[in-house]
């Protein structure tokens, strides 16, 4: 019989440092920006579904734009599992996600338990890595890959970075620009040459892959890192969805996580650098940062390579007994703890409970009020409706008209006020007593969901 106990003092400080990816996959259901679903999610729909919406795909969809790796392996993920509810399933991948997202870490940090508590228990970096987005997944595939790479340089280790490289392009195309730079370090720093051919040749092998997958996606040949670099970089599609200027990437980690966290992680990496002036990471994440902030359009969870990088170098061993010395570390763990009750307890996208509590009605119309554009809502996932539903709009003043016993769905604390003494309530995303705390109006500025029926 095995001893729980002594297993549990052996292992407690990985089960400390790999809880927070677990809570975060569990809670922080939905995504952070809509990418993270349509071209991951929504795909895998197209493939294990009859019931598809092509209509809900963006422009990039059509321009043959995007990987398709990461929904095969979903879609394989799915084969063997034994999970029906879309909930579940979506669940299953970011707990994958997260649980690689540690592995990598733990593989990078070289094993050290000190350093992975310090690690995970930093807000973002779970945040960021249990998620469905390509973000999160190639930087996992790309820190396995460089957990080889930065061993013995042999024929197995240079097969196996190119190989988890070669993965992590065909995850997200930005990481070309992380892998060129190593590769060219790897030519500069390291002997023999033959194992520097055989990285680059198994990297470029993964590609060829890449496009017999993209064909099994689109359904026809195609080179989707070349339509994606021609259709952002040529045709400048990307900065259609705003541009910013070049500072964008040093003041906005500022203001989403406080000036003390980003201040010490830039100390960190510092003091890193002076002490490894040789070491990769310099002109990876050098490079990475200037190319991206040359870019128009920016995002942050573009470089999440980089601020999880910076953790990284931070609390590596040699760093974690300077910092701890530091009286500034109080109010950054006070601070970074009080971020991450919101960011791994909380979903990180509200409709989704919209979806679970439809997901059991067989009500496939639903009205809608619609808002001053003119605009009302539209059921836009089908991933997580077993049927398709439609939404109608009306004028909120014409309720009234509303065919007798149907469900109305609002979406705004407005809707709902005006609602509340004329229909009954049937389901409410908030519970009832949160709305006696309306400091400031907070909930006019949030996404108040409500199911009515109005007889």
């Amino acid at each position: 019989m095995i001893k729980i106990r002594p297993m549990f003092q052996k292992y407690k400080f990985h089960l400390l440092s790999i809880l927070p990816f677990i809570i975060t996959a569990i809670f922080s259901e939905g995504f952070l920006h809509p990418d993270e679903h349509f071209v991951t999610l929504e795909f895998l729909q197209t493939k294990i579904s009859t019931f598809s919406r092509p209509e809900i795909f963006n422009w990039d969809f059509h321009e043959r734009i995007r990987p398709w790796f990461q929904t095969l392996l979903y879609f394989c993920l799915y084969k063997i599992t034994p999970f029906s509810s879309p909930f579940t399933l979506a669940l299953f991948y970011r707990l994958l996600a997260g649980i690689l997202g540690w592995l990598s870490l733990y593989l990078l940090s070289k094993k050290n338990v000190t350093s992975m508590l310090w690690i995970s228990w930093t807000w973002f970096v779970p945040f960021l890595l249990a998620r469905t987005s390509s973000e999160s997944l190639s930087t996992s595939f790309f820190f396995i890959g460089t957990y080889f790479f930065s061993k013995e340089c042999s024929r197995k280790n240079s097969l196996l970075s190119g190989l988890f490289w070669g993965i992590s392009f065909l995850t997200r195309f930005q990481m070309g620009i992380v892998i060129a730079v190593a590769n060219l370090w790897y030519l500069k720093q390291r002997k023999p040459f033959k194992n520097f051919c055989l990285h680059s040749i198994i990297i470029l092998l993964i590609i060829g892959v890449g496009v017999i997958i993209d064909y099994w996606g689109y359904g026809e040949w195609t080179f989707s890192p070349y339509n994606y670099l021609y259709t952002n970089l040529v045709e400048s599609r990307a900065s259609d969805f705003g541009i910013n200027p070049f500072w964008y990437y040093l003041s906005k980690p500022i203001v989403k996580g406080g000036i003390f966290l980003p201040l010490v992680l830039i100390i960190g990496t510092f003091e890193y650098f002076k002490n490894n002036k040789k070491s990769f990471w310099l002109p990876v994440l050098f490079t990475f940062f200037i190319i991206h902030s040359i870019i128009p359009h920016k995002e942050v969870r573009f470089l999440s390579l980089i601020y999880i990088s910076m953790v990284l170098l931070t609390f590596s061993q040699e760093l974690i007994s300077f910092f701890k010395k530091k009286i500034i570390m109080i109010p950054i763990i006070v601070l970074n703890f009080l971020i991450m009750t919101k960011s791994s307890l909380t979903p990180a996208e509200g409709l989704l409970s919209l979806y679970k509590e439809i997901g059991h009605s067989k009500v496939q119309l639903f009205y809608t009020p619609k808002n001053q554009h003119g605009q009302f809502f539209k059921f836009q996932m089908p991933f997580y409706e077993k049927i398709r539903r439609n939404t109608q709009g009306f004028s909120l003043n014409q309720y009234r008209d509303v065919p007798k016993g149907a469900s109305i769905l609002t979406t705004n604390f407005k809707q709902y006020q005006f609602l509340l003494k004329k229909c009954s309530l049937n389901w409410l995303s908030y519970p009832k007593w949160i709305f006696q705390f309306n400091y400031s109006n907070w909930l006019n500025r949030s996404a108040v969901t409500a199911l009515w029926k109005c007889n």
